[in-house]
């Protein structure tokens, strides 16, 4: 008997009782008693009926050993069958069986991405040296993507007899419509699997996906329609195609501000990279245009990064909707006409705008525990064992988040508001006109560098309900 956990946290149980003995041709039996496994939350059974069926059988040199048969099954009806044949390290033919299994009950859990569904079907695991490829046909219908249905799922994968070319066909369909397929080989000849595919994308839903924006980006949206081939190292393939999206768009929560893109938008696919070509964006705010152009590319569908282009055309265009929280070292709405880019992985994104403020925008910058100069002391004694608490903190950790630049030619058509108590009410308020070079990110980092000249001003002073005047 043996107990023990696992997983990343540790939340996984395994209680297993094993009994051994020798076969009629003297070989080595090891096999399973009624046994409990916790795994994400859910318990399973094995041998729940004490047969003498879940066993191994080991070979004399203790190098191969033969599973005929371990059965794992919940209070559900959930059910796993385990079969097959293991050779040192070099070689393995397993035979998983399952029947009406939860997907999310026995997938591993992925930063941004929780799969559902219901498994049916047999999944074979075949290991020649040090290449390992699936074969199977598998059902798992109801499936969805974080919470979102997406249809029902089938996976085919068929190899040859010696396992160097397999077929693929697998598509996703939703009352008996086809909205994604993958169809093709994956060849097994080299170092590495190669593919050599064909994906096509018939209303594909984009929403299920919006958690990997990382809080950076959200609101993902909108339906993929197209084609693309899908060529080489199947662990970095190169992608080769032409894909339209309808009724997309995606959000900045920082800034408050959510994009619809233009219907028939146009991406198109080469190497690791999608091109975004030229496609319009609509505030859904205000209604303001810019038109986005550039690329998103990743390595080994990770470290993904943008390298996008936007260009107003002469218009203004809606770039900050926020509103007070005593938190936020700034708030208000932000129109600018000019050029932007958009660049950087997608958990430490640049956004960069040069350019000029346009009608409508209204920044408001609060003032809050204002201290005067006597407050501060210049010499401060410590304890000897703090001075590396102190030089540790004033070591710069990594920044991950939203870093913002604007160098802009502010117009008199921009409010500025100085908020001087945010509970009274009172603030300085004004309009002029200057250069200013602005840095933003989402740790709390706020300057402002330039010149500017002031054309209106007004002070609105209030106090105790009382006093009310400009």
């Amino acid at each position: 008997r043996t107990e023990f956990k696992g997983g990343s946290e540790y939340n996984d149980t395994y209680n297993l009782n094993f009994y051994h003995t020798f076969n009629q041709d003297n070989k080595s039996v090891i096999g399973l008693k009624r046994s409990e496994v916790s795994f994400k939350g859910n318990t399973w059974v094995l041998n729940r009926q004490g047969n003498d069926r879940n066993k191994g059988i080991v070979n004399r040199s203790l190098d191969s050993i033969q599973i005929q048969e371990i059965v794992m099954n919940n209070e559900e009806r959930e059910e796993i069958i385990l079969r097959g044949e293991l050779a040192d390290s070099t070689y393995k033919d397993l035979e998983l069986r399952f029947k009406i299994v939860s997907l999310s009950k026995i997938t591993p859990a992925i930063d941004s991405l929780k799969l559902s569904g219901e498994i049916n079907g047999v999944l074979n695991v075949r290991q020649e040296d040090e290449i390992s490829l699936p074969i199977g046909n598998l059902n798992i219908a109801d499936f969805g993507v974080n919470g979102a249905k997406l249809g029902e799922l089938d996976i085919g994968m068929v190899g040859n007899k010696d396992l160097t070319e397999f077929s693929v066909n697998t598509q996703i369909t939703e009352n008996g419509r086809e909205k994604f397929s993958v169809i093709g080989t994956v060849l097994n000849q080299g170092e590495v699997p190669t593919a050599n595919l064909n994906a096509s994308f018939n209303g594909f839903q984009l929403e299920p996906f919006s958690p990997l924006g990382d809080g950076v980006i959200d609101h993902i949206r909108g339906t993929l329609n197209g084609t693309t081939q899908i060529r080489g190292d199947l662990r970095n393939p190169e992608f080769s195609g032409l894909l339209t999206l309808n009724d997309a768009g995606l959000g900045i929560p920082y800034l408050n501000v959510d994009y619809d893109f233009g219907q028939n938008s146009v991406v198109r696919l080469f190497n690791q990279t999608f091109d975004f070509q030229n496609i319009r964006l609509t505030d859904r705010a205000e209604g303001t245009t810019a038109v986005l152009d550039g690329t998103i590319s990743h390595q080994f569908f990770s470290d993904w990064r943008l390298n996008l282009d936007v260009d107003t055309q002469g218009e203004r265009f809606l770039l900050l909707n926020t509103e007070y929280d005593e938190e936020e070292l700034y708030y208000g709405t932000a129109f600018a006409e000019g050029t932007g880019r958009i660049f950087g992985p997608t958990n430490a994104l640049n956004i960069n705008f040069e350019g000029s403020t346009a009608r409508g925008t209204s920044l408001k910058i609060p003032i809050s525990d204002v201290a005067s100069l006597g407050d501060y002391s210049f010499i401060n004694f410590i304890e000897k064992d703090e001075r590396r608490t102190i030089e540790a903190q004033r070591t710069l950790r990594e920044y991950e988040g939203l870093e913002l630049e604007f160098d802009l030619d502010v117009t008199p058509e921009a409010e500025v508001e100085i908020v001087v108590d945010p509970q009274t009410g009172s603030s300085l308020k004004g309009t002029g006109a200057g250069l200013i070079f602005m840095e933003i990110n989402t740790n709390g980092k706020f300057n402002m560098w330039g010149d500017f000249v002031v054309v209106t001003g007004s002070y609105n002073l209030k106090y105790g309900g009382v006093i009310d005047k400009t």
